[in-house]
């Protein structure tokens, strides 16, 4: 009996100790890559402030600026869901004299306007005129796309086609062919950002492939990235 059961004990770890000599052979490559887009969404912030000794001269400047700024937003025709106006504050505020030893105080009225656009010509002409009219300091100004999916979708093809390339190498390498893929994952944790150098991409990656965008003189562009792991079988 003990010897049966012996017997019966190291089949049974024979059986789990075999190599699978069906199981397929597999590459696993990871593909990665950057789309330069040109930015299509234009955002800024105006922050609008007057500093009088009286208070209600310091809310009428302001709101003087205010109206000067409607008419630029209405005059290069931003519909009006595309800002958003802050109401005013007024605050009083202790201003040190320095050396004499004195302060003074005076009033201090601030009011802002956050602006989406989606021109760029648009937004540099308001830009210069919102400058020369002295009406504020602009600040928060960014590039963004109104819709990245596409762009994504684009990249994420991409990297899918850049592993295929490396794995079809190794393959070649090794004597064998490279059949179908078996799995692919993506890192999800890739996305779109803006890049004001247009070649920050090449000193995170060097195997970061760059699908071709039109390019716009002047404005950063925006990368939008995708990375994949991808496993091929070995035939």
């Amino acid at each position: 009996m003990l010897k049966a059961h012996l017997v019966l004990t190291a089949a049974l770890f024979a059986g789990c100790a075999a190599p699978a000599t069906n199981s397929p052979h597999t590459i696993t490559v990871f593909g990665t890559a950057v789309a330069e887009v040109p930015p299509d969404k234009f955002s800024m912030t105006i922050n609008i402030s007057s500093r009088r000794p009286v208070s209600d001269r310091a809310l009428a400047e302001t709101e003087t600026k205010l109206a000067t700024a409607r008419q630029l937003l209405a005059r290069y025709k931003v519909p009006d869901g595309d800002y958003v106006f802050a109401g005013t504050q007024v605050q009083l505020e202790d201003l040190d004299e320095g050396s004499k030893g004195k302060s003074a105080r005076e009033f201090l009225a601030t009011s802002s306007i956050e602006i989406t656009l989606y021109d760029a010509e648009r937004r540099d002409q308001l830009i210069r005129e919102l400058i020369n009219q002295h009406v504020g300091e602009i600040s928060g100004v960014s590039n963004s796309l109104k819709d990245p999916i596409a762009h994504r979708n684009e990249a994420r093809l991409a990297a899918v086609r850049q592993a295929r390339v490396k794995a079809k190498a190794m393959a070649q390498e090794l004597g064998q062919s490279l059949g179908k893929a078996c799995t692919v994952d993506e890192n999800p944790e890739t996305d779109w950002s803006p890049n004001y150098s247009r070649n920050v991409y090449a000193a995170s990656s060097n195997e970061a492939v760059v699908v071709a965008s039109p390019r716009r003189a002047g404005l950063g562009m925006v990368e939008v990235s995708a990375s994949v792991k991808v496993s091929f079988l070995l035939e």
